[in-house]
Protein backbone atom coordinates (compact mmCIF):
# COMPACT_ATOMS: atom_id res chain seq x y z
CA UNK A 1 0.00 0.00 0.00
CA UNK A 2 1.27 3.47 -0.85
CA UNK A 3 0.07 6.38 1.23
CA UNK A 4 0.44 10.11 0.81
CA UNK A 5 3.16 11.90 2.73
CA UNK A 6 0.67 13.08 5.34
CA UNK A 7 0.88 11.38 8.74
CA UNK A 8 -2.40 9.64 9.44
CA UNK A 9 -3.77 8.80 12.84
CA UNK A 10 -6.88 7.19 14.24
CA UNK A 11 -8.42 7.21 17.67
CA UNK A 12 -9.03 3.98 19.49
CA UNK A 13 -11.31 3.18 22.36
CA UNK A 14 -10.55 0.13 24.45
CA UNK A 15 -12.75 -0.96 27.30
CA UNK A 16 -9.66 -1.93 29.28
CA UNK A 17 -7.77 1.31 28.80
CA UNK A 18 -8.43 5.05 28.45
CA UNK A 19 -8.68 6.66 25.00
CA UNK A 20 -5.35 7.04 23.27
CA UNK A 21 -3.85 7.51 19.83
CA UNK A 22 -1.66 5.24 17.75
CA UNK A 23 -0.21 5.43 14.28
CA UNK A 24 -2.62 4.23 11.60
CA UNK A 25 0.26 2.93 9.52
CA UNK A 26 3.60 1.69 10.67
CA UNK A 27 5.04 1.32 7.17
CA UNK A 28 4.72 4.47 5.06
CA UNK A 29 5.80 4.15 1.45
CA UNK A 30 6.71 7.24 -0.54
CA UNK A 31 7.38 7.68 -4.27
CA UNK A 32 10.66 9.51 -4.83
CA UNK A 33 11.56 11.91 -7.60
CA UNK A 34 13.33 9.06 -9.37
CA UNK A 35 10.19 6.95 -9.36
CA UNK A 36 11.22 4.29 -6.85
CA UNK A 37 9.30 3.67 -3.64
CA UNK A 38 10.87 4.60 -0.31
CA UNK A 39 10.00 2.83 2.94
CA UNK A 40 9.80 5.58 5.53
CA UNK A 41 9.31 3.81 8.81
CA UNK A 42 8.99 0.42 10.33
CA UNK A 43 8.18 -3.07 9.10
CA UNK A 44 7.73 -5.76 11.75
CA UNK A 45 6.74 -9.25 10.61
CA UNK A 46 3.90 -11.04 12.35
CA UNK A 47 2.91 -7.96 14.37
CA UNK A 48 -0.80 -7.26 14.66
CA UNK A 49 -1.32 -3.50 14.76
CA UNK A 50 -4.59 -3.17 16.63
CA UNK A 51 -5.88 -1.31 19.67
CA UNK A 52 -4.29 -3.93 21.93
CA UNK A 53 -0.81 -2.86 20.74
CA UNK A 54 -0.94 0.02 23.24
CA UNK A 55 -0.78 -1.49 26.70
CA UNK A 56 0.35 -0.61 30.19
CA UNK A 57 3.58 -2.59 29.76
CA UNK A 58 5.35 -5.28 27.77
CA UNK A 59 5.41 -3.47 24.41
CA UNK A 60 8.40 -2.15 22.42
CA UNK A 61 9.58 1.36 21.67
CA UNK A 62 9.27 2.42 18.01
CA UNK A 63 12.06 4.71 16.71
CA UNK A 64 10.70 7.35 14.34
CA UNK A 65 12.29 9.43 11.63
CA UNK A 66 10.62 12.83 11.55
CA UNK A 67 12.28 14.55 8.63
CA UNK A 68 15.19 16.85 7.80
CA UNK A 69 16.15 20.47 7.24
CA UNK A 70 19.15 22.41 5.97
CA UNK A 71 21.37 24.42 8.32
CA UNK A 72 22.86 27.82 7.57
CA UNK A 73 26.27 26.30 6.79
CA UNK A 74 24.78 23.99 4.13
CA UNK A 75 24.82 20.82 6.23
CA UNK A 76 21.57 18.97 6.94
CA UNK A 77 19.99 17.76 10.17
CA UNK A 78 18.09 14.49 10.39
CA UNK A 79 15.49 14.47 13.14
CA UNK A 80 14.52 11.39 15.23
CA UNK A 81 11.92 10.76 17.94
CA UNK A 82 10.27 7.72 19.48
CA UNK A 83 6.89 6.18 20.24
CA UNK A 84 6.76 4.07 23.41
CA UNK A 85 3.77 1.73 23.04
CA UNK A 86 3.57 1.36 26.83
CA UNK A 87 1.29 3.66 28.79
CA UNK A 88 3.02 3.01 32.13
CA UNK A 89 6.34 1.27 31.50
CA UNK A 90 9.59 3.19 31.16
CA UNK A 91 12.33 1.42 29.20
CA UNK A 92 16.10 1.72 29.51
CA UNK A 93 17.94 0.55 26.37
CA UNK A 94 21.74 0.91 26.61
CA UNK A 95 23.98 1.86 23.72
CA UNK A 96 25.31 -1.09 21.76
CA UNK A 97 23.68 -3.78 19.67
CA UNK A 98 20.21 -2.89 21.01
CA UNK A 99 20.48 0.86 20.46
CA UNK A 100 22.78 2.13 17.75
CA UNK A 101 23.15 4.36 14.72
CA UNK A 102 24.31 2.88 11.41
CA UNK A 103 25.82 5.12 8.74
CA UNK A 104 27.61 7.47 11.13
CA UNK A 105 31.27 7.89 10.18
CA UNK A 106 33.86 10.65 10.06
CA UNK A 107 31.65 12.60 7.66
CA UNK A 108 28.60 12.49 9.94
CA UNK A 109 28.63 14.16 13.32
CA UNK A 110 26.32 14.44 16.31
CA UNK A 111 26.42 16.32 19.60
CA UNK A 112 24.93 13.36 21.47
CA UNK A 113 24.55 9.66 21.13
CA UNK A 114 21.03 8.24 20.91
CA UNK A 115 18.86 8.38 24.06
CA UNK A 116 18.90 5.38 26.38
CA UNK A 117 15.82 6.35 28.42
CA UNK A 118 12.32 6.08 26.95
CA UNK A 119 9.36 7.58 28.79
CA UNK A 120 5.91 5.97 28.61
CA UNK A 121 3.50 7.29 26.00
CA UNK A 122 2.54 10.85 26.94
CA UNK A 123 -1.26 10.92 27.37
CA UNK A 124 -1.71 14.34 25.77
CA UNK A 125 0.69 14.33 22.84
CA UNK A 126 1.19 10.60 22.24
CA UNK A 127 4.91 10.37 21.52
CA UNK A 128 8.24 12.13 21.84
CA UNK A 129 8.95 14.38 18.87
CA UNK A 130 12.48 14.99 17.57
CA UNK A 131 14.41 14.10 20.70
CA UNK A 132 17.75 14.31 18.88
CA UNK A 133 19.22 15.23 15.52
CA UNK A 134 22.08 13.88 13.44
CA UNK A 135 23.94 16.43 11.32
CA UNK A 136 25.18 15.24 7.93
CA UNK A 137 27.40 16.99 5.35
CA UNK A 138 26.11 19.15 2.53
CA UNK A 139 26.97 16.41 0.00
CA UNK A 140 24.84 13.79 1.81
CA UNK A 141 22.82 12.33 -1.07
CA UNK A 142 19.21 11.20 -1.35
CA UNK A 143 20.47 7.62 -1.46
CA UNK A 144 22.48 7.91 1.77
CA UNK A 145 20.99 6.73 5.06
CA UNK A 146 21.60 7.08 8.79
CA UNK A 147 19.62 4.27 10.42
CA UNK A 148 18.62 4.11 14.08
CA UNK A 149 18.31 0.49 15.23
CA UNK A 150 16.32 0.01 18.43
CA UNK A 151 15.45 -3.32 20.09
CA UNK A 152 13.07 -3.84 23.02
CA UNK A 153 10.47 -6.37 24.18
CA UNK A 154 12.03 -8.94 21.87
CA UNK A 155 11.50 -6.85 18.73
CA UNK A 156 13.85 -4.77 16.57
CA UNK A 157 12.86 -1.71 14.57
CA UNK A 158 14.68 0.72 12.31
CA UNK A 159 14.17 4.38 11.52
CA UNK A 160 15.92 5.37 8.29
CA UNK A 161 17.12 8.95 8.12
CA UNK A 162 17.43 10.48 4.65
CA UNK A 163 16.97 13.77 2.80
CA UNK A 164 14.07 12.83 0.57
CA UNK A 165 12.23 16.08 -0.37
CA UNK A 166 8.90 14.70 0.87
CA UNK A 167 10.26 14.80 4.43
CA UNK A 168 11.57 18.37 4.44
CA UNK A 169 10.71 20.20 7.69
CA UNK A 170 10.22 23.88 8.46
CA UNK A 171 12.88 24.96 10.98
CA UNK A 172 13.02 26.91 13.23
CA UNK A 173 9.84 28.65 12.15
CA UNK A 174 6.97 28.16 9.74
CA UNK A 175 5.25 30.95 7.87
CA UNK A 176 2.29 28.70 7.11
CA UNK A 177 1.18 28.60 10.76
CA UNK A 178 3.08 31.70 11.92
CA UNK A 179 4.95 29.70 14.54
CA UNK A 180 8.51 30.10 15.81
CA UNK A 181 10.61 27.96 18.10
CA UNK A 182 11.36 29.72 21.42
CA UNK A 183 14.89 31.02 21.99
CA UNK A 184 16.48 29.27 24.97
CA UNK A 185 19.54 30.17 27.06
CA UNK A 186 20.49 27.45 29.56
CA UNK A 187 22.58 29.59 31.92
CA UNK A 188 23.85 33.15 32.22
CA UNK A 189 26.72 33.63 29.80
CA UNK A 190 25.75 30.74 27.51
CA UNK A 191 24.93 31.31 23.86
CA UNK A 192 21.16 31.32 23.19
CA UNK A 193 19.73 29.01 20.58
CA UNK A 194 16.49 27.90 19.04
CA UNK A 195 15.27 24.88 17.16
CA UNK A 196 15.63 21.14 17.15
CA UNK A 197 19.43 21.03 16.85
CA UNK A 198 19.33 22.13 20.46
CA UNK A 199 21.35 24.14 22.94
CA UNK A 200 23.86 22.52 25.30
CA UNK A 201 24.92 23.41 28.82
CA UNK A 202 28.45 24.78 29.07
CA UNK A 203 28.87 23.75 32.69
CA UNK A 204 28.07 20.44 34.37
CA UNK A 205 25.54 20.44 37.20
CA UNK A 206 26.71 18.71 40.40
CA UNK A 207 24.25 16.57 42.37
CA UNK A 208 24.17 13.98 45.16
CA UNK A 209 22.17 10.75 45.15
CA UNK A 210 18.80 11.19 46.85
CA UNK A 211 19.09 14.99 47.26
CA UNK A 212 16.99 17.21 44.96
CA UNK A 213 19.00 19.55 42.75
CA UNK A 214 17.59 22.50 40.84
CA UNK A 215 17.75 22.40 37.06
CA UNK A 216 16.80 25.49 35.14
CA UNK A 217 16.69 27.24 31.81
CA UNK A 218 17.97 30.74 32.47
CA UNK A 219 15.97 32.46 29.77
CA UNK A 220 13.20 31.54 27.34
CA UNK A 221 12.08 34.13 24.81
CA UNK A 222 8.96 33.75 22.69
CA UNK A 223 6.54 35.89 20.73
CA UNK A 224 3.60 34.51 22.70
CA UNK A 225 2.82 34.97 26.38
CA UNK A 226 2.87 31.28 27.36
CA UNK A 227 5.44 28.58 26.64
CA UNK A 228 5.23 24.86 27.47
CA UNK A 229 8.37 23.26 28.92
CA UNK A 230 8.82 19.52 29.50
CA UNK A 231 11.71 17.82 31.32
CA UNK A 232 12.94 14.24 30.87
CA UNK A 233 15.93 12.01 31.39
CA UNK A 234 17.87 11.44 28.17
CA UNK A 235 20.52 9.03 29.44
CA UNK A 236 22.18 7.93 32.66
CA UNK A 237 22.43 4.92 35.02
CA UNK A 238 19.57 5.51 37.46
CA UNK A 239 16.05 6.81 37.89
CA UNK A 240 15.35 10.54 37.82
CA UNK A 241 12.28 12.04 39.49
CA UNK A 242 11.25 15.61 38.60
CA UNK A 243 9.27 17.89 40.91
CA UNK A 244 7.40 19.15 37.84
CA UNK A 245 8.01 17.24 34.62
CA UNK A 246 6.05 19.69 32.46
CA UNK A 247 4.07 22.90 32.62
CA UNK A 248 3.21 26.23 31.06
CA UNK A 249 5.48 29.19 31.79
CA UNK A 250 3.91 32.64 31.72
CA UNK A 251 5.59 35.55 29.95
CA UNK A 252 7.04 36.18 26.50
CA UNK A 253 10.17 38.30 26.75
CA UNK A 254 12.31 37.02 29.62
CA UNK A 255 11.05 33.94 31.42
CA UNK A 256 12.81 31.08 33.16
CA UNK A 257 11.89 27.48 33.84
CA UNK A 258 12.95 25.44 36.84
CA UNK A 259 12.47 21.94 38.17
CA UNK A 260 14.04 19.86 40.93
CA UNK A 261 15.52 16.51 39.93
CA UNK A 262 16.34 13.66 42.31
CA UNK A 263 18.74 10.93 41.16
CA UNK A 264 18.73 7.34 42.43
CA UNK A 265 22.28 6.34 41.42
CA UNK A 266 25.64 8.06 40.93
CA UNK A 267 27.00 8.63 37.45
CA UNK A 268 26.87 10.85 34.39
CA UNK A 269 23.42 11.93 33.16
CA UNK A 270 21.98 13.97 30.33
CA UNK A 271 18.67 15.72 31.02
CA UNK A 272 16.79 17.34 28.19
CA UNK A 273 14.06 19.93 28.10
CA UNK A 274 11.76 20.81 25.23
CA UNK A 275 10.21 24.27 24.88
CA UNK A 276 7.29 24.96 22.53
CA UNK A 277 4.49 27.51 22.38
CA UNK A 278 1.82 24.83 22.77
CA UNK A 279 2.08 21.04 22.88
CA UNK A 280 -0.55 20.81 20.12
CA UNK A 281 2.08 22.26 17.78
CA UNK A 282 4.14 19.06 18.03
CA UNK A 283 1.62 17.45 15.68
CA UNK A 284 2.50 19.98 12.97
CA UNK A 285 6.24 19.18 13.19
CA UNK A 286 7.22 22.76 13.98
CA UNK A 287 8.44 24.49 16.12
CA UNK A 288 10.24 23.55 19.33
CA UNK A 289 13.66 23.96 20.93
CA UNK A 290 15.67 21.18 22.60
CA UNK A 291 17.98 21.92 25.53
CA UNK A 292 20.46 19.39 26.97
CA UNK A 293 21.95 19.61 30.46
CA UNK A 294 24.76 17.41 31.81
CA UNK A 295 24.57 16.32 35.43
CA UNK A 296 27.32 14.61 37.45
CA UNK A 297 25.81 12.72 40.39
CA UNK A 298 27.98 11.53 43.29
CA UNK A 299 27.17 9.11 46.10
Amino acid sequence: MVTSNKRKYFKILNKDSPPCWVLKVILVLQPTLAGEVLAQQVLQENQIWASSVVRDRGQPVIPTYEGWYTNQDGTHSLCYGYFNLNMKETLEIPHGSLNRLEGVDDGVFTELQTPTHFDPMPPRYRRKFCVFTVNVPADFSQQDRVVWHLSSAGQTFQAQGHINPYFFLDEPETRGRLKKAPTVTISDGDEPGRGRNGVYSRNEVKAVVGSPVELSLYRIESEVDRVWVGWSKYSGPGEVVFSNAEGMIEGNTIVSAETEATFSEPGEYVIYAQAIENIADFEFFCCHTNAYLRVNVSQ
